[in-house]
């Protein structure tokens, strides 16, 4: 009778650790696939800033939910001279003498032939540092499987900023990548306990079972 409860026991124990291992490995797996999938940035294109239109081409969206558009440059200019020629919102005037903001934008977004929204570069003045500058266009709620084309009009010759190597970009805020961000994190720590402990417990009945031999 402690024979066979035994047995139960390690047979419970094996099929406890296989279950929690063979979870795991599905839940990186998933998320996995799951990160491969969204794509955060769908545009990224090289541009040059003198007047006249930019049209991109096809914009594949893959996830509901809010855009940003971005100029994107490196750092060829101080700090302050590049709040001022992207024109900031943080650019002082008095700081600013003799240093024109560039940055006349306006965009419109079609979905075919139907224009979906639309907005200038003066409805965000949004700047942040990192290894580029990013200065914010305007922001619009895409829809997943949803293709679509900006079309921008540069009103104003910014041509001097083609040094920078702009680039006009398309991404998600970075608040919404962060956020997923976390996300995985917390999974891939679930999945990795889980994996652990399956491991573990199949580890103990091996040994109980080798010992049990002796």
């Amino acid at each position: 009778m402690n024979v066979t409860k035994a047995s139960w026991l390690k047979i419970g124990a094996v099929v406890v650790g296989a279950t929690m291992l063979v979870a795991a490995v599905r839940l990186l797996t998933k998320e996995a696939a799951a990160a491969h999938a969204q794509n955060w940035t769908p545009l990224v294109l090289p541009v040059s800033l003198r007047t006249g239109a930019i049209r991109t081409p096809q914009i594949q969206i893959d996830r509901d939910g809010d855009y940003e558009i971005v100029l994107d440059l490196n750092h060829k200019f101080g700090i302050n001279k590049m709040q001022c020629l992207l024109g900031a919102a943080d650019a002082d005037s008095n700081r600013c003498a003799g240093i024109p903001n560039l940055i006349d934008i306006s965009w419109k977004l079609f979905e075919g032939d139907v224009v979906v929204t639309s907005g200038t570069s003066h409805d965000m003045l949004g700047l942040t540092w990192s290894d580029t500058v990013k200065r914010y266009l305007g922001r619009f709620k895409g829809q997943r499987g949803h293709q679509y084309v900006l079309v921008l009009d540069v009103n104003r010759d910014a041509s001097e900023l083609d040094v920078a190597q702009p680039k006009l970009m398309v991404e998600a805020p970075y608040g919404v990548f962060k956020d997923y961000g976390v996300g995985v994190a917390i999974q891939r720590t679930e999945a990795t306990v889980m994996g652990v402990i399956g491991i573990i417990v199949l580890a103990g009945v091996f040994f109980l079972q080798v010992n049990s031999r002796k």
